[in-house]
């Protein structure tokens, strides 16, 4: 994810407790936490940017699946041309049974891009002052968005499966609001594994009518995922 360097908007598929995770875990969010804090000389976090202003912004009762809270990108600006992050509470927790997909996924993605949508209509909230921070920003038009393939490490669902109802709820929005300013919509095939599910999903899509597999995307651009 972090060779991505030129889509607007990046998702966190967070829990509904909007606690990010701890900075060394294998997740996105430990990663968006992470490259997006403000470090010394030896890589040693100093101002924990992204998470502080997602902790001000969700409060202490967290949210209920599928909200959406948009938060600057911290360092990941400099690094990646990333304009915002989006945190979509995509895992719901059970005590003694950890963290699990919620079970409307592709409403997390319908969600997520409506608020893209509306922020980009509306405008963008300015930044304010948090104690000797910033919290907030005021990217502009967010054109691209990268979505992680939430859900589909679930196992009461087959990877394809998922992918095929995440891409297909991007479809739709897209096509119901042609009008906006949101042009790219690309999911983040970690594996190839999930590469497959995606190739899968699409074909389904392709046969379902649902896509034109003539106006499919061909190879990735330098630094982007597939399209």
């Amino acid at each position: 994810m972090m060779h991505v360097k030129d889509i607007d908007g990046w998702v966190n598929p967070e829990n509904t407790k909007m606690e990010m995770a701890r900075l060394h875990d294998g997740s996105i969010s430990s990663l968006i936490r992470y490259f997006g804090a403000v470090r010394d000389c030896k890589g040693v976090v100093v101002q924990d940017t992204i998470r502080d202003e997602l902790s001000a912004l969700a409060g202490k009762t967290g949210v209920e699946p599928g909200t959406v809270i948009v938060t600057g990108p911290g360092a990941l600006k400099a690094s990646n041309n990333v304009k915002a992050v989006f945190h979509v509470a995509g895992l719901q927790g059970d005590p003694g049974y950890g963290y699990q997909p919620v079970r409307d996924y592709p409403g997390c993605v319908r969600r997520t891009l409506s608020e893209v949508d509306r922020l980009n209509r509306s405008g963008w909230p300015q930044s304010k002052p948090l104690g000797p921070k910033l919290l907030g920003c005021s990217p502009g038009k967010v054109q691209s968005v990268l979505i992680p393939l939430f859900g589909s490490r679930s196992a009461q669902q087959s990877a394809s499966d998922v992918a095929f109802h995440l891409f297909k709820a991007a479809v739709v929005f897209l096509e119901q609001h042609s009008s906006g300013c949101l042009d790219e919509v690309y999911f983040l095939a970690y594996t190839d594994q999930d590469k497959q599910a995606c190739e899968t999903a699409l074909g389904s899509l392709e046969l379902a009518g649902w896509i034109d597999a003539s106006k499919r995307a061909g190879p990735p651009q330098s630094g982007k995922p597939a399209a």
